[in-house]
């Protein structure tokens, strides 16, 4: 096996379960990361005992690849099974579906009309066409279905109501885009990869996961790769280290886990085409709140509330911690994480804080009224890039993105081969291990 080091860039989730499959494999492996901290979009926040996720904050029984890991470093018995309850607001009023019983409270619920329940037997059908295709490791293999945005898809299929409460709804409160801007692709992913599953919670938070797995790796923060670039019989690594420090690096193979419009600036010998799919790529933007309050707000049992366009076009998700699992506030408090829209983030990120707290939590107390009176803190988080924007056609340019990629000793990684998520993210450094892992062994 060649003595040389991997390199693997960026210490995000993709970068570190690609690194922690390197290791694995038997390989010494250096993780280059360019901020203070391993995590990326994972981080939490404990603060007079809340535990506040600034960053992603749910993990759902469909992320195997994520908690295949999580066993193998040791964490499955810092799980707890999360809330099973979901709001979703309208008209003055929020309606309740539990998730161990999706089907049946879906049937019942005043949330939809009998027409428009009627209607979704269209969905139901063409969710089976499509979801034998949907994965998390490359979502070009859904193409075929790449033409519409979500809007498109529901005034062809559908109808506004289940726009309005179902499709956009869903694809709100999970990415926090809009349904005429984004593939259709990227809802029937959410409603089979994520939705209707358990949820999971660390007990110290989700930074427990990143913390833990950073920790067995050899994780060098403050690291600014500057390039990267194959040789005959290896990679060099070209970065600066927190001292100002220069480096050039020999290394067996690298793994590139950063965002994808950055990839062109390391690689100067991408092809042209590659460049320019990854330079195309469109990242949304996030701003939000972990709200601690006096007490629960009364007679909310959801462990998040899904809001609807009609009800606030900005903010798309309220979770309420206090109900997500134990010990995630002081006994007799009350949690809340606020969630806006990328286009509302957008206007929200440059502003200060106490501006931004104002008008969040004025937001949410649209839809659980009488909360803005028991806030006892806040703390506002900007996230910049977060996840993809999958206009219509993206997977279809992924396809062919792939004919064009690097196959040899520099791998890709990342969330943006599928529909971005923690997930997503995990197994696309999987496979970018798996890929670097069959040219180093056919080198050796």
């Amino acid at each position: 096996m060649n003595e040389a080091p991997v390199y693997v860039v960026g210490a995000g989730p993709s970068g570190l379960a690609a690194a922690w499959r390197l290791q694995q494999a038997g390989h010494t492996v250096v993780v280059l990361e360019a901020g203070e901290r391993a995590g990326g979009k994972v981080s939490t926040r404990v603060e007079d005992g809340f535990v506040m996720e600034t960053g992603a904050s749910i993990l759902p029984a469909a992320y195997h690849h994520m908690l295949r890991i999580v066993d193998e470093v040791g964490l499955a018995s810092d799980l707890e099974p999360g809330g099973t309850v979901v709001g979703f607001a309208r008209d003055g009023t929020i309606h309740y579906l539990d998730s161990n019983r999706l089907f049946l409270d879906a049937l019942k619920t005043p949330l939809l009309s009998p027409r428009s329940k009627l209607a979704a037997v269209k969905l139901a059908l063409d969710n089976r066409r499509i979801a034998r295709l949907l994965s998390y490791e490359d979502l070009s293999s859904a193409a075929p279905f790449d033409t519409e945005t979500a809007q498109e898809y529901c005034r062809r299929r559908l109808n506004t109501e289940i726009y309005d409460y179902v499709v956009d709804a869903t694809l709100r409160g999970l990415l926090g885009t809009r349904g005429d801007e984004v593939s259709v692709v990227d809802f029937f992913f959410s409603i089979n990869k994520v939705i209707g599953t358990a949820l999971f919670s660390f007990r110290g938070g989700m930074s427990t996961y990143v913390d833990r797995l950073a920790g067995k790796l050899d994780v060098r923060t403050s690291a600014h790769v500057r390039e990267v670039v194959e040789a005959p019989d290896g990679v060099r690594v070209t970065w600066e280290d927190g001292a100002g420090a220069h480096h050039v690096d020999d290394a067996a193979g690298c793994v590139l886990a950063v965002w994808g419009n950055q990839v062109p600036d390391l690689l100067p010998g991408l092809h042209p085409d590659a460049a320019a799919f990854l330079r195309r790529l469109r990242y949304t933007t996030s701003v939000n709140l972990n709200v601690a309050l006096s007490k629960p707000p009364a007679g909310v049992p959801a462990f998040v509330v899904q809001v609807p366009r009609r009800t606030h076009e900005g903010l798309f998700g309220i979770t309420l911690e206090h109900n997500k699992a134990p010990g995630r506030v002081p006994e007799g408090k009350g949690g809340l994480g606020l969630y806006t829209m990328s286009d509302w983030s957008e206007e929200l990120i440059g502003l200060d804080d106490d501006t931004v707290v104002e008008r969040v939590v004025a937001a949410a107390d649209r839809v659980i009224p009488g909360i803005a009176d028991d806030v006892e803190f806040a703390r506002v988080n900007r996230w910049y890039p977060v996840i993809v924007y999958s206009r219509p056609g993206l997977y279809r340019e992924l396809r062919d993105f792939h004919r064009v990629r690097p196959q040899g000793r520099i791998a890709l990684a990342g969330d943006y081969f599928s529909c971005s998520n923690l997930n997503t993210a995990t197994a696309g450094g999987e496979r970018a291990a798996r890929e670097l892992l069959a040219v180093l062994d056919r080198s050796a």
